[in-house]
């Protein structure tokens, strides 16, 4: 049972939609990217505990009330708020209600190939020292809206990878 001030250690996507997001939907353990809305996202849920993830989190806020806690930092989020979390960052929220947005959890691995620089290097928001919420002017965040929207439908769409996988579950 985790005490009061405890800190969880999240490990896994599958184990985040799970435990913090109540999702009883079954999930690869071995599970690199998930992208998703707010509003499915935080269907069940509240608020966050303190936890460490050992993946990244990016989401962009359009409506809705949603507070952050970042290490001894506590913010109220603003519409076109986009939050960038690098992996093992202290992270909570208390208050999450009606959110609309969207966002995209994955490991650091599922990029690495594709990088000629470290990924700090390559993308600098994800620095524990680099400003981790953006505030988008609303051009910016319909771009944002417009990226996730294909990476959404992307991940969704059939692929024989993914028929091969499932076939091979079962």
């Amino acid at each position: 049972m985790k005490r009061e001030n405890e800190i969880l250690n999240i490990e896994t996507l599958e184990m985040f939609e799970r435990l913090i997001n109540r999702d009883s939907k079954q999930y690869d353990t071995n599970m690199m990217v998930m992208p998703g809305t707010l509003e499915d996202k935080h269907k069940n849920c509240e608020s966050i505990p303190a936890l460490r993830r050992q993946f990244n989190l990016i989401y962009l806020l359009i409506s809705g009330e949603h507070d952050v806690k970042l290490g001894a930092d506590h913010l109220q989020l603003k519409p076109n708020d986009l939050v960038v979390i690098p992996e093992n960052t202290l992270y909570a929220s208390d208050h999450i209600k009606n959110c609309k947005g969207y966002c995209i959890h994955f490991k650091s691995e599922f990029l690495k190939p594709q990088l000629k620089k470290t990924f700090t290097e390559e993308f600098p928001f994800f620095n524990f020292d680099a400003p981790h919420i953006i505030n988008l002017s609303q051009t910016e965040s319909e771009v944002i809206q417009y990226a996730f929207k294909q990476i959404i439908e992307e991940n969704d769409r059939t692929s024989l990878e993914k028929i091969f996988y499932f076939v091979t579950l079962f």
